[in-house]
């Protein structure tokens, strides 16, 4: 991880000479060094300022804590996820639970056949991110197609790094964007991440945007430093969607709309807080929300392109490590006397 955040960091700092950032003598930061300059920031005070506050738990930076946190954002989002397949199979019909059923299946057995070539169990993070993709692919899907955007998303998004908690990217986002550029035609339709295309009930994307909300919060209850990465992504949306429709330029009726459309408040509530691949110093939690809400809506709005929130979460993914190393040098220059 420390090496791909190196190499993400390149380009900023490549042309710099040595220990030099805008003309200031620095010390070289890491990932470790980092999170070890972030573990002694002081915390404390009223809920409001915890919020915005920059603080992280010294423990934060252990592995064993990392694994916990992991284990447990993937079962609080496992739980979130029912009422959202029981809400996506009553708008959408029964096929909806063997596309559930079929993804859970291969995303099992493709950590299967890594956990017997690694000679390590597994630990099913897989099935997360496998119903995480059925909830965002129409449910007219073809079985082989969800067999294979699982596959695509499981391998190589995830299990090619090392396994749960080891991936850059959001395996369900790999999955989406290898059927979405692979099978345009079949990605055309209504799913739960945006249901305004259903045509049955007029009202279906209100009823699926307030079971969303509903989902996110267990994943709030489950690792608190959420609530900065999901806040600070609709707050971007919102800021983004006011004014372009200021300028005429957004391409909904309101704002409210734009929202149950193009996946945006599912990947705002359901995508964004992956440990794996979201920063680690709020700091940069706050930047990475707002990277991913401003940019979904500008791509929505200057373009055609209808899974625009996908690649904002993706683009978001890869600069999650540069942000922190980013918050690291600045403690670090904040610390000089």
């Amino acid at each position: 991880m420390e090496t791909m955040a190196r190499i993400a960091l390149l380009p900023i700092f490549a042309p710099l000479p040595q220990g030099q950032w805008r003309g200031k003598t620095i010390q070289t930061v890491t990932m470790t060094d980092a999170s070890d300059k972030l573990a002694y920031r002081p915390r404390g005070g009223s809920l409001l300022r915890h919020l915005f506050s920059a603080g992280c738990d010294p423990a934060q930076s252990t592995p064993d804590v990392r694994r916990h946190e992991m284990r447990s954002h993937l079962v609080f989002t496992f739980l979130a996820l029912l009422p959202a397949l029981a809400c996506a199979t009553f708008y959408l019909g029964s096929r909806l639970p063997l596309l559930a059923i079929v993804a859970a299946a291969t995303a099992l057995l493709c950590e299967l056949m890594f956990a017997l070539v690694r000679h390590k169990p597994g630990n099913g993070g897989g099935i997360v991110y496998a119903l995480l993709l059925v909830l965002m692919v129409p449910a007219t899907t073809p079985i082989w197609m969800i067999v294979l955007g699982t596959a695509v998303g499981t391998v190589f998004a995830k299990e090619v790094f090392g396994g749960t908690g080891s991936h850059l990217f959001c395996p369900a986002l790999v999955g989406k964007a290898f059927l979405v550029f692979s099978y345009p035609l079949a990605m055309k339709g209504p799913s739960f991440s945006s249901m305004l295309l259903f045509e049955g009930d007029p009202n279906a994307w209100l009823v699926c945007s307030v079971v969303i909300i509903l989902c996110a919060l267990p994943l709030v209850a489950a690792r608190r430093s959420n609530v900065r990465i999901i806040g600070a992504a609709l707050l971007g949306a919102v800021c983004a969607g006011i004014i372009l429709q200021q300028n005429n330029a957004l391409p909904f009726d309101s704002i409210l709309e734009m929202f149950g459309a193009d996946s945006l408040l599912f990947g705002a509530c359901l995508l964004v807080c992956d440990p794996a691949t979201s920063p680690r110093d709020d700091e940069a939690k706050w930047l990475h929300g707002l990277m991913i809400g401003v940019l979904a809506v500008f791509m929505r709005a200057f373009s055609t392109y209808t899974e625009a929130m996908m690649s904002a979460v993706l683009i978001a993914n890869v600069f999650a490590p540069t942000l922190d190393i980013l918050a690291g040098i600045s403690l670090s220059r904040r610390a000089e006397p």
